[in-house]
């Protein structure tokens, strides 16, 4: 088993978080509700899309390794039409956050 260090920002001042699992926290960190400090919520795709052998890719959270979208050789293909309208309704930018709320994420490897 690999062993990996973490590197964190170290801040002057920390305080109990009131969570046991959590431990302390910056002394500045405060609890906020996402809407209050986010521009836009948005839940992902949903339909099912049929798949086709040549088309564009169709990426999950699987695809992404040390913050890298990755190919991999067992990846879905859905066609031109599906493609559109899906990127028509979700836009990402660099500097948006997205979380994985469905699947096995939790411990996944990390590839150096």
């Amino acid at each position: 088993m690999n062993n990996y260090q973490l590197s964190v920002k170290k801040y002057p001042v920390y305080k109990d978080s009131g969570i046991e699992w959590l431990g302390d926290v910056p002394e500045h960190w405060e609890v906020r509700k996402a809407k209050t400090i986010c521009s836009h919520i948005r839940d992902g795709t949903h339909g099912s899309f049929s798949r086709v052998d040549i088309g564009y890719p169709l990426l999950s959270v699987r695809n992404i390794v040390n913050s890298k979208f990755i190919f991999l050789d067992d990846d879905s293909f859905i066609s031109e039409e599906d493609y559109k309208t899906i990127s028509k309704s979700l836009k990402i930018k660099e500097g948006d956050l997205q979380l994985a709320v469905v699947g096995a994420t939790m411990g996944k490897e990390i590839v150096k």
